[in-house]
């Protein structure tokens, strides 16, 4: 399964520009407190399975290992987490089980596993991010000598084995002295050999080498006739002293300074024919630091009361404290809370970058009792309306700012929010508004969170998108476009142009969705809307619940129109009364108490009293009486209470308890008719019988077996009594056998003959223990037998003459001498005979044999 799509990327690049503004605040505060370096990597992807579709939500077990190499080893580090994902989406910090103890110092690769699997391929190779971590080695700013490669700056003079060249320009002129060239670093002078020329006019300021000769000379690089000056001097109160460099005996230049006025100053004085001030200019990149006795002065030992005075004559008061010391860019060390930037009265404090306001603190009430209001980006951002504790991280452009007017309201980034109730939030993104307390939008593009009364936005929220509004109150967009969310704990997950709009309400996303009443549920889908209260539509298009607690899963216009009716998709279907239910299909309609359609077309359950009417499937099939069922197949009908048709087409069940089984064309139209199958079967009598082909039994539990031998002319085998049970199979009736080969036939061999005779079984195929009868038994059981004239009790008309079971002798008799056998009684009287003609034969031969005698 591949699970990892290198497209995280963009995301993880999309989410870091909308959380840019945020980001600038959070780090100028990390920088207030010094925090340390994280040692860890945030890290975004996407999983999906092979075909790119996202994975099912949930906990996954994601195994991250570093390599130093993008196909094989070494690996450097390896950690396993497990990772909640969401939509695909996955986010984790690497590092947080096990320390990235690396320096980031030289390439590494990333390989993911999945729940144990095999590591997905390709790695992946790390960008620039994941390299700031080698920062943390000059985390203290302590660059030494030794961290710059060889050849690179001049540290030092003395040990220098390549060349070096000072060379002459506008303001020096360089003369060797042989083959050295010494800068002191001690003493209050400066030996060097300099070229000496006289002073000149368009040249104010000069230090003068006295001895060797050759000029050095600061100047003003300006060629305004005034000649820009640089004026180190206590302006105002009193009269500057002066201090002059002048040559020593060792040709160290000494600084002299003369007191003037109220209190000791040093001035540079311009002595020069033009002018009265003079300027200090680098003409590099180099800086020009104050020194005392070779050390640079440091913080605390240098005091500038008064002002500066810049080169566009504007004045900026110094930023030194009460007692001396000042506040430097590179750090400080043992300060107090006496040592702080900001102000000691009620004034806004500013941080500017290119001239242009980047920070303000404005104070909200006298003493510490009260929150500033921080303002952050663009200077045109703004608090309104005397609120305190107010927060703008930064974003705006010009006519596009920020503004809060409500106390401790907050804007991360992005341009022209607004928050205008207390505790509102706007994270980030474009013209998003909050008028309502503890409401939040997190970003996007003209969101609202409004109140469209007292307090019916508030706790409102929205995560983002675009042109969403949430006006009730606790109510939620997450996301998406022109979602509305007016009732109170009303939710719209997502989508475009969905409302949720009373109170409990709830659409999860989709397009043009509407959930209208209290606790209806949309999930998704298009155009459905959820009229009554604890409605739900899963999905779909232009799906409608109309009552309580109805139901429609999804598919596309199909309304439930009826409390606790039940629609499981499809097209056009309608479940139009209590609990009804159609489960999918086109065009079906349950539409009385507990009626079922499960699917198919154009299918209708319609009972009328009792309800709880059924039609599995099929098309224009129709259950109308009570707990009447049509299971399927096309125009089928099932009328009666009880009534059932299987399937099958054209049949109809029209009473009660009757039953199709299926075919086509037959009717079961009494109570408790049957047709099992077939066609143009008709069962009309009460508890008739029809199967076949035209069987027809009309009469009251009559049973019609009809084949389909007829093929011309009156084809129909029709019943003509109550009770009847008639059979047409021209190939013959089979009890135990399925060949039979007479009208009817036993497996016994017993059958009827075509000619109507009944003939026993009696083939030595189907007998044993075969022994001859004896004269005397035959004689005995003959001589025993009482022939009787009797009427069956059910028969009374009828006389018939015969033998009763229980009477005759043992041999002849059955086992539970109820019954008799007419050949057991032939057997016997053809043995009687056969003695008797016996004996007949004997007596003729004897006659013939007197006579002849005679």
């Amino acid at each position: 399964m591949n699970r990892h799509r290198r497209s995280a990327k963009n995301i993880l690049y999309s989410r870091r520009q909308v959380m840019k503004s945020l980001i600038f605040l959070i780090m100028f505060m990390s920088g207030l407190v010094n925090a340390q370096i994280p040692k860890t990597l945030s890290y975004q992807g996407v999983l999906t399975d092979a075909s790119g579709t996202a994975v099912t939500d949930g906990s996954y077990s994601l195994t991250f290992k570093l390599y130093e190499s993008a196909t094989s080893g070494p690996l450097v580090w390896e950690e396993t987490q497990s990772v909640t994902v969401a939509n695909g989406i996955f986010s984790v910090i690497l590092g947080s089980s096990t320390t990235l103890n690396l320096l980031f110092n030289k390439q590494y690769w990333l390989g993911i596993a999945v729940d144990g699997g095999s590591e997905l391929q390709p790695r992946i190779q790390l960008t620039s991010a994941a390299y700031s971590l080698n920062a943390q080695s000059v985390a203290d700013s302590a660059v030494t000598g030794a961290a710059i490669a060889s050849g690179s700056v001049v540290r030092s003079i003395n040990s220098l084995t390549e060349d070096v060249n000072l060379v002459a320009g506008d303001n020096v002129t360089v003369v060797n002295d042989g083959n050295s060239v010494v800068i002191s670093t001690t003493g209050l002078g400066l030996t060097f050999p300099f070229s000496v020329t006289v002073n000149e006019p368009d040249r104010p300021f000069n230090i003068v080498n006295i001895g060797l000769g050759g000029v050095a000379a600061f100047q003003t690089l300006n060629e305004n006739t005034l000649f820009p000056v640089l004026d180190i001097t206590q302006r105002g109160i009193g009269v500057a002293g002066v201090f002059s460099i002048t040559k020593s005996d060792n040709f160290k230049p000494a600084l002299e300074a003369t007191t003037k006025g109220q209190g000791p100053v040093i001035l540079v004085e311009h002595k020069g024919s033009a002018g009265n001030l003079a300027e200090f200019e680098t003409l590099s990149e180099r800086k020009v630091t104050i020194s005392r006795d070779g050390d640079i002065i440091a913080a605390g030992d240098l005091e500038i009361g008064g002002k500066i005075i810049f080169g566009d004559n504007t004045e900026q008061t110094t930023a030194a404290s009460s007692n001396g010391a000042g506040w430097l860019l590179r750090g400080n060390t043992g300060i107090d809370t006496s040592n702080f930037i900001g102000t000691l009265d009620y004034l806004p404090f500013e941080i500017k970058v290119n001239d242009a306001r980047g920070f303000r603190l404005e104070p909200a009430g006298s003493g510490t009792f009260f929150s500033p209001n921080l303002i952050g980006g663009f200077a045109g951002n703004e608090v309104t309306n005397n609120a305190i504790g107010a927060t703008i991280g930064g974003g705006g452009l010009n006519t596009n700012s920020h503004q809060i007017s409500a106390d401790f309201g907050a804007i991360g980034g992005g341009t022209k929010n607004l928050v205008s109730a207390r505790f509102g939030t706007v994270s980030g993104g474009s013209s998003n508004t909050t008028s309502g307390e503890f409401a939040v939008i997190g970003g996007g593009e003209g969101n609202r969170a409004v109140a469209t009364f007292v307090g019916s936005a508030d706790f409102g929220a929205i995560g983002g998108g675009k042109q969403n509004l949430v006006s009730g109150r606790f109510g939620t967009v997450s996301g998406g476009s022109s979602n509305t969310s007016s009732g109170q704990f009303a939710a719209v997950g997502g989508g475009e142009s969905n409302q949720a709009s009373v109170d409990h309400a709830t659409v999860a996303g989709g397009k043009s969705n509407r959930a209208e009443n209290f606790f209806t549920t949309v999930s998704g889908g298009e155009l459905n809307t959820a009229f009554k209260s604890h409605g739900t539509i899963a999905g779909g298009k232009s799906n409608s619940t109309e009552a309580g607690f109805a139901t429609v899963s999804g598919g596309q216009k199909n309304l439930a129109s009826a409390s606790h009716a039940t629609i499981g998709g499809g097209e056009l279907n309608t479940a139009s009364e209590i609990h009804t239910t159609v489960s999918g299909g086109k065009n079906n309609a349950a539409s009385y108490f507990y009626d079922t359609v499960g699917g198919g077309r154009d299918n209708v359950a319609k009972s009328s009293e009792s309800g709880a009417a059924t039609v599995g499937g099929g098309e224009r099939n129709q259950a109308i009486g009570d707990y009447a069922t049509v299971s399927g197949g096309l125009n089928n009908i099932a009328r009666g209470t009880e009534s059932t048709v299987s399937g099958g087409d054209f049949n109809t069940a029209s009473r009660n308890y009757s039953t199709v089984g299926g075919g086509r064309n037959n009717i079961a139209a009494n109570q408790g008719a049957t047709v099992p199958g077939g066609r143009g079967n008709h069962a009309r009598g009460s508890h008739s019988f029809a199967a076949g082909y035209h069987a027809r039994a009309i009469h009251n539990g009559s049973f019609v077996w009809n084949d389909r031998s007829v093929t011309s002319g009156n084809d129909s085998l029709v019943s003509t009594a109550n009770n009847q049970f008639l059979i047409r199979a021209a190939g013959g009736v089979g009890i135990g056998t399925n060949s039979p080969g007479f009208p009817l036939e036993m497996g016994s061999g017993a059958h009827v003959t075509t000619g109507g005779v009944w003939t026993n079984a009696s083939s030595r195929a189907y007998k044993e223990k075969i022994t001859n009868l004896s004269t005397e038994e035959a004689l005995s059981a003959f001589q025993n037998l009482n022939p009787v004239k009797y009427n069956y009790k059910n028969e009374t008309d009828e006389q018939y003459v015969g033998f009763i079971a229980e009477d005759v002798p043992e041999l002849v008799a059955t086992k539970d001498r109820k019954s008799l056998s007419p050949m057991d009684i032939v057997a016997i009287m053809t043995k009687v005979v056969q003695q008797q003609q016996a004996v007949i034969s004997k007596l003729q031969e004897r006659m013939v044999e007197l006579e002849n005698r005679e």
